[in-house]
C-alpha cells in the first residue's frame, strides 16, 4: 500500500510551513534565551545548546518542508499540549515570564502546522 502523493499546491503549503516552523522556533529560542534566568553556563556550553536547538529545528523544518505527513501530525499533537499548557499556566498565574511572549509565536507555528496538514485555505 502506497501513500497518496501529495499536489504541487498542497505540497506549497508544507513548503511554508517549513519557514513558519523554523523562523518561529527562533524567535521562541531567542526570546526564551531573553528571559532565561542565569545558569552560568560557559560560552562552549551555551554555543553548543544553540546548536543543538538549531540541529533540531532545522532538521524538523526541513522534513516538514518536504511534505512529511506523519511528523506534521506529530508536531500538531505536541504543539496543542504545548500551547493547551502554556494557557492554562497563564490563566493560573504560574507561568514561566517568557510565556506571554513566546506563546503567539506557538500558536502560529500550530497554526501553520495545521493549515498545510488539513490542506486550509
Amino acid at each position: 500500500m502506497t501513500a497518496k502523493p501529495i499536489s504541487e499546491s498542497h505540497l506549497k503549503k508544507y513548503r511554508q510551513a517549513g519557514w513558519a516552523f523554523l523562523l518561529l522556533n527562533l524567535y521562541y529560542v531567542g526570546m526564551v534565551y531573553v528571559f532565561l534566568p542565569p545558569f552560568n553556563l560557559s560560552v562552549a556550553e551555551g554555543a553548543g545548546y544553540t546548536a543543538l536547538a538549531l540541529a533540531l529545528f532545522g532538521t524538523l523544518s526541513y522534513f516538514i518542508y518536504k511534505g512529511g505527513r506523519i511528523l506534521v501530525g506529530v508536531l500538531i499533537f505536541v504543539y496543542t499540549v504545548r500551547v493547551s499548557g502554556s494557557i492554562y499556566t497563564l490563566t493560573t498565574g504560574d507561568a514561566f515570564e517568557a510565556v506571554p511572549y513566546v506563546l503567539p509565536s506557538t500558536i502560529a507555528a500550530l497554526y501553520m502546522l495545521c493549515r498545510a496538514f488539513f490542506n486550509w485555505r
